[in-house]
């Protein structure tokens, strides 16, 4: 037989689900729409959707302002697929030309990011480039960044109290029934404290003892965890993300001078070589 408890139960959680979904409809069309924002570096895309929306597709195909909205049109959808922004059709049509004669995919340009000027069209010079050296270090940045918010991040989802003792200033980690010190040594258990047992040696010194034993032994021990952990996660999460966009500016820094790196090594050879030998070589 089926529990009409848990079909009332599962109803409700459809219930409140069902609830929950226009809010993440919403979420899901503002990422959307920041996605084409960020790629293409405007607003075009969205306002001419919109425009569609209240006014529908008719257009007067035969204008000069149809042609340049049609332009502006191509130009988004080159921004957004390839990611490279290029300011007009015809420097898009230019970086394609260039990207066919160096036998390089526009995806390679876009990853070169800040070492390729769009403007000129072309690779920086070499001396613009970052050494060697220079991307170790950069990976040693990321690798440390990555390290650092790892710990930010178990911090985050630690399941214990952090706390200081003010006196003294030790550190501690604080559960309902247990405080250990952070580093080494032996933590002191609620029954420790209740029962007036001995505490160990290599435990907190006297004074920090007694005072995280009141602490232990209070009547909202658990109230004041549930306070003190939830800010501890949202002081922790914070930091986090915060952390999170250092790592992704140090990794998208190093991605884009080891692209540059890269994409130098493969054109340098063939700059002296007419386009026609390069084809019939790579073909």
């Amino acid at each position: 037989m089926v529990d009409s408890a848990n079909v009332e139960g599962g109803i409700e959680a459809l219930t409140s689900l069902s609830g929950a979904l226009p809010i993440l409809g919403l979420l899901a069309m503002y990422i959307l729409a920041f996605l084409v924002w960020h790629r293409t570096a405007s607003n075009y895309s969205l306002l001419a959707r919109l425009w569609q929306i209240f006014h529908g597709d008719k257009e007067h195909k035969d204008s000069p302002v149809s042609d340049f909205f049609h332009e502006q049109s191509v130009l988004m959808q080159f921004r957004f697929i390839t990611g490279v922004r290029a300011r007009t059709l015809k420097q898009a049509q230019a970086l394609i030309a260039w990207a066919r004669m160096h036998n390089e995919d526009v995806g390679a340009i876009a990853t070169c990011g800040r070492y390729f000027d769009i403007e000129k069209v072309g690779l920086k010079e070499e001396e613009e480039l970052p050494k060697n050296w220079h991307l170790v270090c950069r990976l040693g940045l990321v690798l440390a960044l990555l390290a650092t918010t790892l710990a930010f991040t178990g911090l985050a989802g630690w399941n214990e109290a952090l706390l200081l003792v003010k006196k003294s200033g030790t550190p501690f980690s604080l559960s309902s029934d247990y405080a250990r010190p952070i580093g080494f040594g032996m933590g002191i258990s609620r029954s420790q404290c209740i029962d007036g047992k001995a505490l160990p040696k290599n435990a907190f010194a006297t004074e920090d003892a007694e005072v995280i034993c009141e602490l232990l032994r209070a009547a909202n021990l658990n109230r004041y965890l549930e306070q003190t952990m939830l800010w501890q996660r949202i002081g922790f999460g914070f930091i986090t993300l915060i952390w999170i966009a250092y790592l992704w500016t140090a990794f998208v820094w190093l991605r884009q001078g080891g692209a540059a790196r890269d994409m130098l090594n493969r054109i340098r050879p063939k700059e002296n070589v007419a386009p026609s030998t390069i084809v019939a070589q790579e073909s």
